[in-house]
């Protein structure tokens, strides 16, 4: 199967042109080469198309959608927020792991990813990396933003998160969309 495609002055590559021999369907193909265009679809000597395709995904990737406000949220300093988010289920695991979680701080970017089996996890998780700001950075969380799913909604993560301050005098738990990574 090919792995990549590599463009150079609008032509593609003569070893991924003859490398299939085998002819596939043509929305087949363009899920494995990665959504191409039409054009460059119609490059590939090997896969052979009379109509442009219909692609669900292309479709609903084009569409648009409404922006976020503006944040009025500045943070001066590292976990003073926190976004997170999890991702899952995948069709294919690898040792079980079909889910995994991030934990973006606002302030510089980073971004933490943890494997999870269940999305019961999330909490176990989040222990985790609450501990690990405190000890490894000495930092403090302050706002915890998530989307508002079920796995940060359980009484344990919501009565962890009152009863470990995160804020000043009163926990700040805003649950809200993931981080915009645009």
């Amino acid at each position: 199967m090919v792995s990549a495609i590599f463009f150079q002055h609008n032509h593609v590559s003569k070893s991924l042109q003859t490398s299939s021999k085998t002819s596939y369907e043509p929305l087949l193909w363009h899920h494995h080469l990665g959504h191409p265009s039409d054009y460059v679809f119609s490059k590939i000597n090997s896969v052979s198309i009379s109509k442009p395709l219909e692609c669900e995904i292309c479709h609903f990737s084009k569409s648009s959608k409404f922006l976020f406000n503006n944040s009025t949220t500045h943070v001066s300093h590292a976990f003073e927020l926190i976004h997170s988010d999890v991702w899952g289920p995948f069709n294919t695991s690898l040792g079980g792991y079909k889910y995994f979680v991030t934990f973006i701080d606002d302030f510089s970017r980073v971004i933490w990813v943890y494997l999870l089996k269940a999305k019961s996890d999330v909490f176990s998780c989040f222990q985790d990396f609450h501990m690990l700001i405190k000890n490894q950075f000495s930092g403090h969380l302050k706002t915890f933003r998530s989307d508002n799913g079920s796995e940060y909604m359980s009484k344990d993560m919501t009565h962890y998160l009152h009863s470990n301050g995160c804020g000043d005098t009163e926990p700040k738990i805003l649950f809200m969309h993931a981080y915009d990574h645009r």
